[in-house]
């Protein structure tokens, strides 16, 4: 099953239409309430068949480093999502027999590269997801472009400016110093 959330598009952006990353735009810093699923989402989509084995997944997550494909049926669509976790829950079993349809989650949470960050956010935390499918073009559309996962989120929070400058003092007690914010 694919569900499609059709969430707001638009943004400033350079004139090949992609949003402007950082940069001052009319007299204003972009953060991260402006920013794009595109402007973070892994492009290159990592993908398998739904009639694989579990072997031939996990030998794509090891080879390629990733937490989560996404799955294809007959057509190219994607039809599920699998991750190391589904994987996880197999451990002890033949992976050899177990096929990706098996062991994949039926439902598609997909978003458009257009959609705010925010938006793209909201939906991961209000449905218990830690990715979702991005495609390009209509609603009903079910051919992948890329996938934004929590950890891609993460990482472009760690890569944001702070906004407020902590300031630490050390105090020293015996041999241990220990941190005191002050």
């Amino acid at each position: 099953m694919f569900h499609v959330a059709d969430l707001a598009s638009g943004a400033a952006g350079t004139s090949d239409g992609r949003p402007l990353k950082g940069i001052r735009s009319e007299g204003k810093v972009q953060t991260m309430k402006d920013r794009l699923v595109r402007d973070v989402m892994c492009r290159g989509v990592v993908t398998c068949d739904a009639n694989s084995t579990l072997r031939e997944a996990v030998e794509v997550f090891a080879d390629h480093s990733v937490h989560a494909m996404i799955v294809l049926d007959e057509f190219a669509e994607a039809c599920g999502v699998i991750t190391n976790t589904d994987v996880m829950k197999k451990f002890g079993q033949d992976v050899d027999t177990i096929t990706v349809e098996q062991v994949m989650t039926p439902h598609v949470l997909a978003v458009k590269a257009t959609a705010p960050l925010a938006d793209a956010v909201a939906l991961m935390q209000a449905q218990h997801v830690h990715q979702l499918v991005i495609y390009k073009g209509e609603p009903n559309q079910r051919r992948p472009i890329g996938i934004i996962s929590v950890g891609d989120v993460v990482r472009e929070i760690a890569k944001r400016p702070r906004t407020i400058e902590r300031r630490y003092t050390y105090a020293s007690s015996g041999n241990t110093d220990r941190k005191v914010e002050g």
